[in-house]
C-alpha cells in the first residue's frame, strides 16, 4: 500500500496532536519531527508537512526543511497544513511553504489549535500578553482544536492518496463482482446514534444489489431509522501478501411481502414460495443498493496497480 510520511514541529503540542489523528486515518503512515526525519530516505508516496504558526510566521525549522529539500519534494505529492488561532485569512500563513514546493502541493489547509497560558515560555507569554493588550482581547486560554475539521482534511487526503495508480473502472467492477459472487457471507453493519450492530449473514448478489433474507432482529430497527449501511466481505487472513477484502457502502431497503420482487428474491435463494408457510418464522427481505466499494486485493498488485481500488456503482 502507499506509504504516508508526516513531518512536523510542535512546541506546545497542538500540531503533534493533529499529526497523530491524521496518521491513524492515513495509514500506513509514519510521523517525525524535522530532526527525527533527517536521517531517513524520502521513500514516502505522500508527504504531509505540518507547521505551527508563531508570531504570524511558519515554524523556522519547517521552513528550513522545505528550502533544503525542495528538489525532491517537488517530485512528491505534498500536502500542507498550519496550526494557528486565527480564523479568516489564516490560509495566507501557508504561502511561504507553497512557494518553494510549487505544483507538488496537492492540498493545503489552516487548522485551528490550542493555547494554554501556563505552558508558554516567558518570551511567548510576554508576546501573547502584548497582543491581547493591543487588540483589546482577553488574556486567557484558547482551545479551538476541531477534531471533525482535522478528520475531514485527513479523509480528503486519503481519497487523493488511494486513487493513485487506478485500474480502468470497468475492469475494477468485473473483479469486484467476481469476488462478491465467489463468497456468500458478509458482515452487515447498521446503526443509528450510539446503537450500532454488525450482523454476519448470507447474501445473494445480482446487478449492483445484495439480497438478504432474515427472520428479524435489531438490524431492522436501525435500517428503519437509517438505511445507510456498510458491508464487509473478505477472505480468511493468510498473510499481508494475500489480502482480499472489501468494504461496501450502500442503502438498505425492506422489500414488502407478497410482491413480485419479494417472490423473485425468494426464488433467487432457492426457496419455493409456497413452502414459506412451513417455516417456523417469517422471512423478511432486505435489498442493498451498492453505492461504493473499497476493494483491497493482492492480485491488483500482480496486475501492476495499487492494491486498493475504488468503484462507484452509481457512476457505472
Amino acid at each position: 500500500m502507499l506509504n504516508t510520511i508526516l513531518i512536523y514541529e510542535s512546541k506546545y503540542g497542538s500540531t503533534e496532536e493533529i499529526i497523530k489523528i491524521m496518521a491513524k486515518i492515513l495509514g500506513p503512515a509514519h510521523y517525525y519531527t524535522v530532526d527525527e526525519y533527517k536521517e531517513k530516505k524520502p521513500d514516502g508516496d505522500l508527504f504531509i508537512i505540518g507547521s505551527p504558526i508563531y508570531r504570524e510566521e511558519p515554524d523556522q525549522k519547517i521552513l528550513k526543511f522545505i528550502t533544503e529539500n525542495t528538489e525532491w519534494l517537488k517530485q512528491k505529492k505534498v500536502a500542507l497544513f498550519c496550526t494557528c488561532l486565527r480564523g479568516a485569512g489564516s490560509h495566507q500563513y501557508l504561502k511561504p511553504l507553497q512557494t518553494y514546493i510549487g505544483k507538488g502541493v496537492i492540498a493545503s489547509k489552516a487548522l485551528r489549535g490550542r493555547l494554554v497560558i501556563d505552558k508558554l515560555d516567558k518570551f511567548d507569554y510576554d508576546n501573547f500578553m502584548a497582543f491581547c493588550i493591543k487588540n483589546v482581547c482577553s488574556f486567557q486560554d484558547v482551545d479551538l482544536i476541531n477534531t471533525r475539521e482535522i478528520i475531514d482534511y485527513a479523509l480528503y487526503l486519503k481519497k487523493i492518496k488511494d486513487t493513485t495508480s487506478k485500474m480502468p473502472q470497468h475492469q475494477v467492477r468485473i473483479h469486484i463482482e467476481e469476488f462478491i459472487q465467489n463468497h456468500d457471507t458478509c458482515t452487515l453493519s447498521t446503526g443509528i446514534g450510539d446503537r450500532v450492530r454488525g450482523t454476519p449473514i448470507e447474501y445473494t448478489y445480482r446487478g449492483g444489489y445484495l439480497y438478504i433474507l432474515s427472520e428479524g432482529g435489531e438490524k431492522f430497527a436501525n435500517i428503519l431509522l437509517n438505511n445507510n449501511v456498510a458491508i464487509s466481505i473478505y477472505d480468511p487472513f493468510q498473510g499481508m501478501n494475500q489480502l482480499g477484502g472489501m468494504q461496501i457502502r450502500g442503502r438498505a431497503f425492506l422489500v414488502e411481502e407478497n410482491t413480485s420482487e419479494y417472490r423473485e428474491i425468494i426464488a433467487m435463494k432457492g426457496i419455493a414460495y409456497e413452502k414459506l408457510v412451513q417455516f417456523p418464522a417469517k422471512l423478511y427481505a432486505i435489498k442493498v443498493k451498492i453505492k461504493e466499494v473499497e476493494f483491497i486485493w493482492y492480485k491488483f498488485k500482480e496486475m501492476g496497480y495499487e492494491i486498493k481500488q475504488y468503484y462507484h456503482f452509481e457512476d457505472g
